[in-house]
C-alpha cells in the first residue's frame, strides 16, 4: 500500500472484509498520488473499457473522421445478445436511426453494449484503440474485443468452469492516469472533454458504487464495469476549490453477491472523500 498511514489502515479494515483481490488508485489534482493499492496489478475492465473507447473515438472526431451529428443506421445485426436500451427485446427489425452523439452517450449514460460496439468500430477497432494507449505511454491496457465478443467467450468460458482476465484488462493505476491526462493535458479539446465529462456525470449504473455515500450535491463523473465475479467504478470526484479526485476501485475474483462489492466501493470512495475534505 502507499499512502498516509491513517487512511492505509481505514482502507485495509475494509478490503479484508471481502474475498478476491481490490485494486486502489486515487489522485488528487492539486496534489498527485494520494493513496494506491495492487494498483499497477491487470483486472478486468468489464464495461470501463468504454472510457479509453470513448476517448479514442473523440480523437477521431477532433480529427474529422466522423462528424456527431451524423445519424447512423442501426442494424438488428449490430445489436449483441446483452444490451441496456439497444437492445434485441426492443428492437427486432431495421429502422433505427441515431446520431453518433446519442450513441456515445447511450454508451457511456447506460453502458449500452449496442452502441459501445458501434463507437469501438468507428474507434477503428480494439487493436487502434490499443495501440492509442501505447502511443501515449499505457502500456499494461489494453482493448481487445467487442462487446459481443466478450459476452460469447465468457458464456464459452463459464460454460467450462473457466474464465479468463488478461484481454480487455488494465490497471487502476493506467485508467486513473488516463483520465488525470484528459484533465490536466492537451489530450482532448475543451469541447471534447467537457462532452465526455458530461456524458460520464449522467451515468445511470453507477449510483450504488463511487457517488452513493458522498454528500448529494457532489458532481461524480464516473463509468462503472460488471461481470461475473468482477465489480469495478472509475471516476471523477468533484472537491472544493474546483479541485478533483480521481478514483479507480477494481474488485476481482470475488464470490460476494454484487451488493457486498458495491457497498465496497462506496465505502471506500467515502473513506477517501472524508480524507482529503
Amino acid at each position: 500500500m502507499v499512502g498516509n498511514i491513517t487512511l492505509q489502515k481505514k482502507l485495509a479494515a475494509l478490503i479484508d472484509e471481502v474475498d478476491g483481490k481490490v485494486g486502489i488508485y486515487s489522485y488528487l489534482l492539486d496534489r498527485g498520488l494520494l493513496f494506491s493499492v495492487n494498483a499497477d496489478e491487470l483486472f478486468p475492465l468489464a464495461s470501463t473499457y468504454k472510457v479509453p473507447i470513448a476517448i479514442k473515438f473523440l480523437k477521431e472526431v477532433e480529427k474529422e473522421s466522423w462528424d456527431l451529428e451524423v445519424r447512423l443506421e442501426v442494424q438488428p445485426e449490430d445489436i449483441p445478445e446483452s444490451s441496456a436500451i439497444l437492445d434485441h427485446r426492443h428492437f427486432s427489425y431495421p429502422g433505427i436511426s441515431l446520431s453518433l452523439r446519442n450513441i456515445f452517450r447511450l454508451m457511456l449514460e447506460y453502458s449500452d453494449n449496442t452502441a459501445s460496439d458501434l463507437i469501438l468500430k468507428l474507434a477503428g477497432g480494439p487493436h487502434q484503440v490499443t495501440s492509442f494507449l501505447r502511443e501515449l505511454g499505457y502500456v499494461r491496457t489494453q482493448i481487445n474485443r467487442t462487446t459481443a465478443q466478450i459476452f460469447l467467450k465468457t458464456a464459452q468460458q463459464e460454460s467450462k468452469g473457466l474464465l479468463s482476465t488478461d484481454q480487455d484488462s488494465g490497471s487502476p493505476e493506467e485508467m486513473v492516469k488516463l483520465l488525470v491526462q484528459v484533465l490536466q493535458q492537451d489530450l482532448l479539446s475543451d469541447t471534447s472533454r467537457q462532452f465526455l465529462i458530461e456524458c460520464m456525470s449522467r451515468c445511470k449504473t453507477g449510483n450504488a458504487r463511487i457517488r452513493a455515500l458522498l454528500p448529494n450535491d457532489t458532481v461524480v463523473a464516473n463509468k462503472t464495469g460488471t461481470a461475473t465475479g468482477f465489480v469495478n467504478d472509475l471516476g471523477i470526484i468533484d472537491l472544493p476549490l474546483a479541485n478533483k479526485l480521481i478514483l479507480a476501485v477494481y474488485h476481482k475474483n470475488t464470490t460476494v453477491p454484487l451488493k457486498t462489492s458495491e457497498a465496497l466501493i462506496a465505502n471506500i470512495a467515502k473513506t477517501i472523500f472524508d480524507y482529503v475534505i
